[in-house]
This record gives C-alpha cells, sequence and structure tokens, in this order.
C-alpha cells in the first residue's frame, strides 16, 4: 500500500486514502453520514467524511504512521479511548480543513446489520468502497434528525428517496423505524417527498 499523499487534500482524497488503508489491513467498514447520502442522493458540500469501523487495538500503530504528523492530526491516545469505550476519534488534514471521523462499530443490531448490508460502489475515477446501504444510510440521517433536529439530514434522506427510491427496501426500513422510535423524523421525511411531487 503507498503512503498517504501529503499535499493539497480533498475530501474525496482523504476518503480514498483511508478506504485503501482499511482495505489493506482487511478492516471492516463502511462509509455513511453525508458523503453516502450524495452517493445515493443529490449534491451537496461537505468537508468530513464518515467511517463506521471494525478497528482493532493491532491497527493503531499501523494507522498512526499511515497518518502522521504534520500532514495529519491525529490522537493515538484517542484512538485506544474511542476502542475502549465504543466510540469515535477524528483523523483531521490540517492544511485543508477537512476531518474524518471514524465511528468505532458498535455490539448493537444496527451496526452488525449496516455491515452485513454494505455494498461495494465506485466513489470516484476508477476508485470503489465500502458504503453502507441507501437504507441504512436513511437510518442514521433519521437518528441524527431525532438527536438534533436539522433539516438536513431530512433533505438528505429525501434526495435519496427522489434519486435511488427505486432500489430502496422501504419494509427494511420500516421495521428499524418502530425499534428506533424514528416514525416522525420518516414521516417528516416521506412529507417532504411526497410535497415535491406535488
Amino acid at each position: 500500500m503507498k503512503s498517504p499523499g501529503v499535499c493539497c487534500m480533498t475530501p474525496d482524497r482523504l476518503l480514498f486514502e483511508l478506504a485503501e488503508f482499511f482495505d489493506y489491513w482487511k478492516i471492516r467498514y463502511a462509509i455513511v453520514g453525508s458523503v453516502a447520502s450524495i452517493a445515493y442522493g443529490e449534491p451537496r458540500m461537505t468537508n468530513d467524511v464518515d467511517f463506521v469501523v471494525e478497528l482493532k487495538r493491532e491497527h493503531v500503530t499501523p494507522l498512526v504512521a499511515a497518518f502522521s504528523a504534520p500532514d495529519f492530526y491525529l490522537s493515538e491516545p484517542a484512538i485506544h479511548s474511542a476502542i475502549a469505550k465504543k466510540f469515535q476519534f477524528n483523523i483531521i488534514d490540517p492544511a485543508a480543513g477537512y476531518k474524518a471521523d471514524i465511528i468505532l462499530s458498535s455490539d448493537d443490531d444496527i451496526h452488525h446489520s449496516l455491515l452485513a448490508r454494505r455494498c461495494r460502489r465506485e466513489i470516484g475515477e476508477a476508485a470503489f468502497a465500502w458504503l453502507g446501504s441507501p437504507e441504512d444510510i436513511i437510518l442514521g440521517k433519521l437518528q441524527y434528525h431525532k438527536l438534533g433536529g436539522s433539516p438536513k439530514h431530512i433533505r438528505d434522506i429525501a434526495g435519496i428517496l427522489k434519486i435511488s427510491g427505486a432500489e430502496i427496501d422501504r419494509d427494511y426500513i420500516a421495521g428499524w423505524v418502530d425499534k428506533l422510535q424514528l416514525r416522525t423524523s420518516w414521516n417528516e421525511a416521506l412529507a417532504v417527498v411526497e410535497n415535491s411531487q406535488e
């Protein structure tokens, strides 16, 4: 595996380098968040790349070596803490201000389902990576909307439904919506799509 590039990092470039690292070390991951919603839905600007990752302690040393200072900011203690607590840590390109959120996969059913259903997709010219399925990206957006109420998550969901609606398993979403108590946010997203079609 080649070393990550050190000059003029774009969000896509950071995404590619991390996906390459995880693939090389056979670490299961799925790209989620706005980058994934853009892949399935409508384009918008984002400076963040989000991964759900099955990272283990033996991966810490090569990760720190691959994304080292001064080209990146990465805290080794933060990685160990995230692994222990099943939380998250950041990798930052300080020159460009781009950030990757590395979310440690938890032991709950939603993360198991997310990683089991991930899709290998083209994300750039001759570049492929594992993305969460459109259904799981929608569920993640619904969870964030429930927590914070930001309308951007509803817009992202509506964009996925408009662009990729034919391939989406709404029964799968509906089952999780009830389990996770996301019905209000889901109905709001559906209403946005319906209103846009009138």
